[in-house]
């Protein structure tokens, strides 16, 4: 629609008869709205499941750690040197825990200057596969008799 001054007018509805249609600027500012939204809502989704499969391998590497340090705690003699500092990977050690696929743990063993019958274990957990690398630390204390 033509002004009196000879430029159109996009924001003006055309007449009475019309008044039920949207002007272009309308249909502009909502097709720029749609697209903002959807993208806001693909980028929850997409962050959404790379948390869950995250959390889901952290939760193995936890678990497997966690059965690895309770394995020492039954049988410390098995697994630690009076008196010494060693480190070994889970595979050298015989573990009945079994290993899941795709994570390798290596244990460091040291004892505590001052309780000798103390020893801290550190196990490092890490992924062997994926595009991600990542990696779990677990802490926890093993006793060991001086008797023995």
């Amino acid at each position: 629609m033509l002004t009196k001054h000879g430029g159109y007018n996009f924001f003006r509805r055309l007449g009475p008869a019309n008044d039920s249609g949207f002007t272009l600027i309308e249909v502009l500012v909502s097709l720029v709205l749609v697209y903002l939204i959807s993208g806001l809502v693909l980028n929850v989704i997409s962050v959404g499941a790379a948390s869950l499969g995250s959390s889901g391998h952290q939760t193995l590497a936890c678990a497997y750690g966690a059965s690895l340090l309770e394995e020492m705690k039954a049988d410390p003699e098995r697994y630690i040197i009076p008196g010494e500092t060693c480190s070994f990977k889970s595979d050298a050690a015989a573990f009945a825990v079994s290993k899941p696929e795709g994570l390798a743990a290596e244990l460091e063993v040291m004892p505590m200057a001052c309780c000798p019958e103390i020893y801290r274990v550190t196990i490092c957990i890490t992924n062997e596969q994926g595009d991600r690398p990542w990696e779990e630390w677990l802490l926890g204390f093993v006793r060991l008799d001086a008797e023995i």
